[in-house]
This record gives structure tokens, C-alpha cells and sequence, in this order.
């Protein structure tokens, strides 16, 4: 008699049961097995296994154990890598892994990420749509945000930052003298006071015998408050440009006293004045000839 046996795995598998024995005592000691009986299955009802006779003697292997309890193991365990064969495993409650910090219950498509979930992996297209709208987002955000601040120095790496009413801006100089003269090029604070500072320049000395103006500046003025002495005046220090302008104020101690110049002073429609009038204040107006290197005297000025 062939009895069948229902062996559960999620489902119904049946297996035709040739022998039943109480325990594996009974089993390992049955007699009168035939080679017609190879390959045939007993029960061993004790703990419910599953045997397949392979050599009549009698030799038994297990077949899956106590299979009609396996739906019911509450911590079933892999012997190996789980191979799918291509098919869809369905019903997962959640899958923890030994190594993480979380429990992944379910796998979401869902492309604004509203469950903010801990416990959920997303899927690739969500991913993606996600990153795509919120870089889309924040870089309107840059665009439309009208009073922007960097968290940091900002490397423009070689390039311009461009201006929309004026020329582009590429480079910052500290030069005194402005001598690039860019229209794209900014200037440091101190180069701008130093080129406006160096445009007028300006000494006074109460008495000296050899005065010596400054004439680099645009506008140059040197100033004599108590002549006390002959004075022969040296040339003017400093590169003069042409068309540059010096003016001379001298005051004498109350004794006249004679003036003297370099060759570099010249004449050139009013006299070079000679002497000083006491107590009288006096001014001499020059302009630099760069054609023949010489500061012309244009005016002659003393007090009535």
C-alpha cells in the first residue's frame, strides 16, 4: 500500500510513502527490502522525517527532514546565497541586515520623498527625481535671491565678474602712479590717496640760502615764511611732466634779500625777480617746459 504523504513548503507537495516506522531504530532495522523497493520514501513518525531507501540492506537519506514544519519556523536560516532563478520573492515584511542600523520594511517609488522614512530604500527613478528638482530649486533660488552672501572666499578662478552697466572687471592693482591706466582694472585705496596725494605737493621752510621746491606733482607750491639769508634757488626735486605748475611764496625777516636761480628757471615774458622787498610777501609762478627741460616764469606777484 502506497500511502501519500502532504508535505508542506507554501504550498503542497506530495510524496508517495512506502514505509512508516516509529523511530530510526525501527527504520535502520527493517529486513526483506527488495531492489524493487530502491528509491522508495518511509516516514519516521516520531519527528515526522522523510526517508528514501537507496541500497536494500538498509541504507536511508533524509529527504528535507521534518518538511511539513518548515511554514511554521519562525527563524529559518540560509545554508547559502539565495538564488531567485529569475523570480520575484513577494510578501516581504522587511529585511534587517546584521551590519546596519535599520530595518528596511518596504522599497518606495516616490519622487517627492513625503514619507521621510528611516526605514524605507528608494527606488532608483526616485532618486533621481528627486536630486533633478531639488538642484533645479535651489539654483531659481540662486538666481532670484537679490542680496546672496557667500559663506567663504570665492575663487573665480581666472575669470571676469562681470558688470551689467560698466566694463568687466579683471584685476585689482595697487599702483601709485595709475600707470596701467585700465578701464578694467580697480585700484586699492592707498594706491588712489597716494595718486591724488602726489598730484599736489607742498613744503614750507622758514629760511633756507639753496631752496628746493618739489616739482613731481601736477601742482607744486613751496613756501619761504622768514628769509633770512641770499637765496639761490636749486632745481625742483623729483620727474616734472610737462605742463606741471609751481608756485613760490617768500617772505623775508624784514630785510630784503637777493634771489638767485638754477638754469633750469627761465624767463619767458616776466622777469625773474632779483630781490625780496621787506616785509613784503612775494609770488613767483612757473610752468614746466618739457621741449627745452626748463620752468618757465610765467608770473611775478609781490604785495602792495
Amino acid at each position: 500500500m502506497t500511502i501519500h504523504k502532504d508535505i508542506r513548503i507554501a504550498g503542497g507537495i506530495h510524496l508517495p510513502i512506502s514505509f512508516t516506522y516509529a523511530d530510526s531504530t525501527a527504520r535502520e532495522a527493517a529486513t526483506g527490502m527488495a531492489a524493487t523497493d530502491l528509491y522508495k520514501f518511509a516516514i519516521q513518525t516520531d519527528d515526522n522525517s522523510v526517508w528514501m531507501l537507496t541500497v536494500t540492506t538498509p541504507t536511508w537519506i533524509e529527504i528535507g527532514g521534518d518538511m511539513s514544519d518548515l511554514v511554521d519556523d519562525t527563524t529559518p536560516e540560509l545554508g547559502g546565497n539565495l538564488d531567485c532563478n529569475d523570480k520575484t520573492i513577494t510578501d516581504i515584511k522587511s529585511i534587517a541586515f546584521n551590519d546596519g542600523d535599520a530595518t528596511i520594511t518596504e522599497v518606495k517609488d516616490e519622487d517627492a520623498m513625503g514619507s521621510d522614512s528611516a526605514t524605507m530604500i528608494c527606488t532608483q527613478q526616485s532618486i533621481k527625481a528627486y536630486v533633478d528638482t531639488q538642484v533645479a530649486t535651489q539654483i531659481a533660488n540662486v538666481v532670484e535671491d537679490t542680496t546672496p552672501q557667500l559663506g567663504g572666499d570665492l575663487d573665480t578662478n581666472s575669470k571676469n565678474i562681470d558688470f551689467t552697466t560698466t566694463a568687466n572687471i579683471s584685476d585689482c592693482l595697487d599702483e601709485d602712479d595709475m600707470a596701467t591706466d585700465s578701464a578694467t582694472v580697480l585700484a586699492t585705496q592707498q594706491s588712489i590717496k597716494a595718486y591724488t596725494d602726489s598730484m599736489f605737493q607742498s613744503s614750507t621752510v622758514a629760511s633756507d640760502a639753496t631752496p628746493n621746491p618739489i616739482g613731481s606733482g601736477k601742482m607744486n607750491h613751496y613756501s619761504l615764511t622768514a628769509l633770512a639769508a641770499a637765496a639761490e634757488f636749486a632745481a625742483p626735486s623729483g620727474t616734472p611732466a610737462d605742463g606741471n605748475r609751481l608756485s613760490v611764496r617768500i617772505e623775508d625777516d624784514g630785510t630784503g634779500r637777493a634771489l638767485t636761480y638754477n638754469a633750469i628757471y627761465e624767463a619767458k615774458g616776466v622777469a625773474l625777480p632779483t630781490t625780496t622787498t621787506a616785509s613784503k610777501t612775494l609770488y613767483i609762478g612757473f610752468l614746466y617746459n618739457a621741449t627745452d627741460s626748463k620752468w618757465d616764469c610765467v608770473s611775478s606777484v609781490e604785495e602792495a
